[in-house]
């Protein structure tokens, strides 16, 4: 009987110090962060935070963007006479200077309006156009593009073949200068497609 006592008591004991050991045992299981915290050595933990809070690497010069000519042409019509000029594809401004000693019309148009056109637009509707001219031309003239059409500048003489049908009648050559340039990138293009 005194050792059936006695064992119970040590099994007691034994009990009382495993339960004196747990808060202990919880406080390290509570906050596993701490335990790796300080598991970790000194130079890892910088390393991490360095490149946490590293700014991103810059991507160098912003690109510079401006008129850019890309045709000038000097030449002479006749009554009715004209010239067609391409626009660079995907173009969202154009800029147009024009210089002639007689009235000329011109504008924008796509090609398929052109095309409709067989190549003769009535006078009137050259106003309507981007960067329509009707009359002298002077000065500059700046209009908007649909980058996603196939546009082009069309000049066109203002004076008709009927002024020919009188020999007496000595119209002349029209001397006409046009300079015509795109908003583009013209300096530090590489991170716009490498344009030039």
């Amino acid at each position: 009987m005194n050792k059936g006592i006695s064992i119970v008591g040590l099994l007691l004991v034994v009990m009382a110090g495993c339960k004196r050991s747990r808060p202990a045992e919880s406080a390290i299981v509570s906050s596993p962060a701490a335990a790796v915290q300080s598991a970790m050595p000194a130079s890892s933990e910088s390393t991490v935070s360095s490149q946490t809070n590293a700014a991103p690497a810059t991507s160098g010069v912003a690109p510079k963007f401006g008129w850019k000519q890309y045709d000038q042409e000097s030449f002479a019509t006749r009554p009715s006479q004209g010239r067609v000029f391409d626009v660079p594809m995907h173009s969202t401004r154009l800029r147009v200077k024009l210089s002639a000693t007689q009235p000329v019309f011109a504008g924008v148009m796509t090609r398929e309006q052109l095309s409709t056109g067989k190549g003769v637009v009535r006078a009137a509707n050259f106003l309507s156009l981007p960067c329509g001219v009707a009359g002298r031309p002077g000065g500059e003239r700046e209009c908007s593009l649909d980058p996603m059409s196939s546009e082009v500048f069309v000049l066109r003489d203002v004076r008709e073949q009927s002024m020919m049908v009188d020999p007496r009648v000595r119209p002349g050559e029209n001397r006409i200068v046009a300079t015509l340039s795109v908003w583009a990138c013209v300096a530090d293009c590489k991170s716009v497609g490498g344009a030039r």
